[in-house]
């Protein structure tokens, strides 16, 4: 195998044994060890004394050390002693006597300390450069003790500042005067530059104008007077406001002119609330006067305890004492007159304007308000009998105690109604001048609503039970309008309530099955125009009636009655109108249950007795002829008739109807 060759680099290799031989070397490699070993004898030498030199370098920084730590506690010491001795004396904890011994005492401490660790060498070097620190900070409380001099001063200007403030409230020009002195005197003693001084006396002269005009404006406010603020807004701007500054002029003047404002709407809202309130007051007053005027109207009197209300309201209304001053007339003229009867009322009015009319006598403003009155009194009274009210409009006047509304909810109910009420219509009618029905508008709407829930037969039982109890047909027939009103077919049927057929059937009944036929259409109805029930009806009925309403409710009720009965007419018309005559050139109805000839012999029976209560002078009006009413009765028999109501007649005498000398007709009544 080859071998790789190692080489000897020029040196022997062992070949074996212990010993390991040393390189042999030439003379130049021993001269250079030889120098070696010199140079390192040398070397030895001077590192010794370079360590004697580093030692006392070594020594001396720690020295320096000590002395800088100790100069270093002694600032920071002094440093802070100062800062806590300073505190102390602008808090006002100490006094500069204090304060200067507490410097002395602790400053020496914290020098003599610290200069206990420092060489002996060095401790005079220190403490002589500690000395300059700690006479400065000695001149700097020096310089402390200035200073809270001059805040003391401060304090005392401030003080004399707020004094003077008060004082100015009372006499501004001694306050300014007096404050001026004193800042001068004491201001340099705080510290204060000339500048400084000068714009204190400033502030203070502005501030005490700024308040003299705004407690001025105040009380102007408080007065609630705008002229007087605008008295201040204009001292504001004319030289007493040139102190201020401009800006806290204008600020004042907005100010002032804010609070005008102010008083002007608060003004303005009084003067609203005032108007509301004399609004409030008038219209109360008005809604009294009027409504004593219309209990005036209405005949009502007033009580003492209303009238005294109405006058305490009216009071301090000028516009409304000369219409107060005639419902006090009015009053007066009320008593007694509403509660007199229709007829009455009507002779006292007549009598009333023939004065007026009469130049012997003539009337007064006075007079005349009180007619006008009595007339509106009047005709109310008669719009309310007219309008089926004559229980709550004779009540109102005195003529009864009491017509309390009652409930109608069943038959029953319904008679005791009709039968309480027939003990006081007497009045009643004799104050209305006519006969009146016995209920009063609701409930003869109660009423009418009870009967239409019945059925025919049942509710023609009733009203022939009502009818015997009410009795007068003037009275049926009152009753009869304040239910057809709601209700015809059911009015009709009332006007028929004491009617029976020759069969001892109630009319009513027949009257309200023929309406059910009609709506029920069980009977075939002859509706040719010319030819039919209706219009065979209409052409003998028309004409014997002067009330065009009752005239068309005959035709309706004749044709319900022939619809019930299978078309009779005849005997319908019979059954609803009592019959129909020709009779001196004209038609009338009969009175009901009345036969012609009976009706002849009545008419010839009437003497001037029988109508004297009529014309009581003994005279009637025929057309433009005064005829003595003895010769009248005798014209009777062969005078045309007209319809005025069941069983009544007015006489025609040409176009126009026989009166009294009143302008009132003349009525014949025949009953059967």
């Amino acid at each position: 195998m080859a071998k790789i060759p190692t080489g000897n680099f020029g040196f022997r290799v062992p070949q074996g044994g212990d010993t390991t031989p040393m390189p042999q070397v030439d003379n130049q490699v021993g001269d250079a060890t030889q120098r070696l070993g010199a140079t390192a004898v040398g070397i030895a030498g001077s590192m010794l004394e370079q360590q004697k030199h580093e030692a006392k370098i070594a020594a001396d920084r720690a020295t320096q050390v000590q002395v800088m730590t100790a100069h270093a506690n002694i600032q920071n010491g002094l440093a802070d002693a100062f800062d806590a001795v300073n505190a102390d004396v602008l808090d006002g904890k100490t006094d500069k006597i204090a304060a200067t011994a507490a410097w002395r005492d602790t400053s020496q401490k914290i020098i003599a300390d610290n200069l206990k660790g420092v060489p002996a060498d060095r401790a005079p070097l220190v403490a002589a450069q500690v000395k300059g620190l700690e006479g400065q900070l000695q001149n700097r409380l020096f310089d402390t003790f200035r200073k809270r001099d001059q805040q003391d001063v401060a304090a005392g200007l401030l003080t004399y500042n707020e004094q003077m403030q008060r004082f100015a409230a009372t006499d501004p020009k001694a306050a300014i005067q007096q404050w001026g002195t004193f800042v001068d005197q004491m201001g340099p003693g705080a510290g204060w530059p000339a500048e400084r001084i000068a714009k204190e006396k400033q502030t203070f002269i502005e501030g005490v104008t700024f308040n003299q005009f705004r407690r001025a404006g105040q009380q102007a406010m408080q007065s609630g007077s705008v002229a007087a603020i605008e008295e201040v807004q204009k001292r504001l701007a004319g030289p007493e406001g040139d102190a201020l500054d401009p800006a806290k002029r204008n600020t004042l003047d907005q100010t002032l002119f804010g609070w005008r404002t102010s008083i002007e709407a608060k003004q303005a809202r009084a003067a609203d609330k005032a108007e509301r309130d004399a609004t409030k007051r008038f219209n109360t007053a008005t809604d009294t006067l009027n409504q004593w005027g219309d209990m005036a109207l209405n005949g009502a009197t007033a009580s003492p305890e209303f009238i005294a209300t109405a006058v305490q309201q009216v009071e301090g209304i000028p516009e409304l004492q000369p219409r107060l001053r005639d419902l006090l007339e009015t009053q007066k003229a009320v008593s007694g007159f509403a509660n007199q009867s229709a007829a009455q009322r009507a002779a006292i009015l007549e009598d009333a304007r023939a004065e007026r009319s009469n130049p012997a006598r003539g009337t007064d403003p006075a007079g005349e308000r009180r007619l006008k009155a009595a007339e509106q009194i009047d005709d109310r009274l008669r719009q309310k009998v007219n309008n089926g009210e004559a229980w709550a409009a004779a009540q109102s006047v005195g003529v009864i105690g009491a017509a309390p509304l009652m409930q109608i909810t069943n038959p029953q109910q319904a008679l005791q109604v009709f039968q309480q009420r027939t003990q006081d219509i007497t009045a009643v009618e004799a104050w209305a001048g006519r006969k009146v029905s016995p209920l009063q508008p609701q409930e003869a709407e109660q009423f009418q609503k009870i009967v239409r829930t019945l059925k025919p037969d049942q509710a023609a039982s009733l009203l022939g039970q009502i009818g015997g109890v009410v009795g007068d047909a003037d009275r049926i027939a009152a009753i009869a309008k304040q239910i057809g009103d709601k209700d015809n077919t059911m009015g009709m049927a009332m006007l028929y309530a004491n009617s029976k057929t020759t069969q001892g059937r109630y009319t009513a009944e027949l009257v309200l099955q023929g309406e059910q036929a009609i709506r029920d259409k069980t009977v075939r109805i002859d509706g040719a125009v010319e030819s039919g029930w209706r219009a065979d009806i209409a052409k003998k009925v028309r004409g014997a009636y002067s009330n065009q309403e009752v005239e068309n409710n005959i035709v309706d009720a004749a044709f319900k009655i022939a619809a019930a009965k299978g078309g009779d007419i005849d005997n319908a018309i019979n059954l609803a109108a009592g019959g129909i005559i020709e009779r001196n050139g004209g038609k009338i109805p009969l009175p009901y249950g009345m036969k012609e000839p009976e009706f002849d012999k009545r008419i010839k029976a009437f003497t001037a007795a029988d109508l004297a209560g009529q014309a009581p002078d003994g005279f009637v009006q025929a057309g433009p002829a005064r005829m003595p009413l003895a010769d009248f009765v005798k014209t009777l028999p062969d005078a045309r008739l007209v319809h005025a109501g069941q069983g009544l007649y007015n006489v025609r005498a040409g176009n126009t109807l026989v009166t009294n000398e009143r302008g009132q007709r003349i009525t014949l009544k025949v009953s059967p």
